[in-house]
């Protein structure tokens, strides 16, 4: 009996066919782990907080790429436009300059950001040398590192010119607007102290001053007394010196108000006892502004008098003579007038 032979293709088919190697294909279970990455690993379980590794994870991504961004960056050559203070050195003694020097010079420099950022932040002074012929700022600038290449700078030189020194005293003008308030006036003007300074500097330079101002200074409505340090206006900065930069500005103010008295006109110097000319009205009214402290004293002091010397009723020619007012001392009063202005007067006839 002829049997079949058994079918072995499927086995040989199986055998003959290698194994595939599995396709990296995103499943959804990556899916997930990539998006836990930048969802926040919180959860709360009955008050239990769980902490956030990833989110410590990111933070230190973003500085090491902010890092290594501000690293390249640096690495680049790139352009400054940069200011420089100024320094003299070497001057003389007993000179000073004709021309003030530059205070600052303005530079365009380019090297790379490594070089030009202690530049930026720690920005040296520019030598002035006083005792050379010429300065170029653009060939010999102190305090720019050697690695950085200077393009341009303003001014790009400097000629000093010297002359002796002299020193000479210049009154000092005051520049301030101070007003008082309504009914109150100055007890005490505006005044400066001390009035006059010392300033040296060359001879051409000094020859030419009549006076050194103050900073403008303005006050208002002043009720009180003003006692303030106003400084000196710098006007030459660098080309000569002052012994002092400011000055004390004071002023004192009060209130006033106006008082008024009737006082009788006495006749002096008549060459005897018996009235020989009388006036015509021999009570005036005297009309006054006061500061409000010294009104009670102005009303009732017997030092407020008004008076005609006789000779002058001899000599006068218009019919009419005005007296002389006395005032008290140490009060203040001030815009005095009479009614009448003049008075009429009357000889006697022996």
């Amino acid at each position: 009996m002829t049997g079949i032979p058994p079918d072995h293709s499927d086995k040989s088919d199986r055998a003959s066919v290698a194994p595939k190697r599995a396709s990296p294909r995103l499943t959804r279970k990556g899916v997930a782990r990539l998006a836990a990455l930048f969802r926040s690993n919180q959860r709360e379980n009955f008050g239990y907080t769980e902490p956030r590794h990833r989110g410590v994870a990111v933070v230190v991504c973003v500085l090491l790429s902010v890092l290594l961004w501000f690293f390249f960056s640096m690495r680049r050559t790139t352009g400054l436009d940069i200011t420089l203070p100024t320094r003299v050195v070497n001057l003389p003694p007993g000179e000073s300059f004709v021309v003030a020097p530059p205070t600052s010079v303005a530079y365009r420099v380019r090297a790379d950001g490594l070089s030009l950022l202690p530049l930026y932040y720690n920005r040296p002074y520019v030598e002035i040398d006083a005792s050379a012929g010429e300065v170029n700022f653009e060939t010999n600038a102190s305090g720019i590192p050697s690695d950085v290449r200077i393009e341009s700078a303003a001014p790009p030189a400097f000629f000093p010119q010297l002359e002796a020194s002299v020193t000479v005293r210049i009154p000092v003008r005051l520049r301030a607007d101070v007003t008082t308030a309504a009914t109150y006036e100055f007890i005490r003007f505006p005044t400066i102290s001390p009035d006059s300074v010392s300033v040296t500097g060359a001879g051409s330079v000094v020859s030419r001053l009549r006076s050194w101002p103050t900073v403008p200074f303005t006050r208002d409505n002043l009720r009180d007394s003003l006692d303030v340090q106003l400084p000196l206006a710098d006007t030459l900065a660098g080309l000569v010196t002052v012994n002092r930069r400011h000055v004390m500005l004071s002023a004192v103010a009060d209130a006033f108000t106006q008082g008024s008295r009737r006082i009788k006109v006495r006749i002096t110097g008549a060459p005897s006892e018996i009235p020989l000319a009388t006036l015509d009205p021999e009570i005036i009214t005297v009309t006054y502004r006061v500061s409000v402290s010294d009104y009670t004293r102005a009303q009732n002091s017997a030092d407020f008098s008004a008076s005609v010397a006789y000779d002058r009723i001899r000599g006068d020619t218009t019919g009419g003579v005005i007296p002389d007012i006395t005032l008290p001392r140490g009060l203040m009063i001030r815009d005095v007038s009479i009614e009448p202005p003049s008075l009429r007067y009357y000889n006697y006839l022996e």
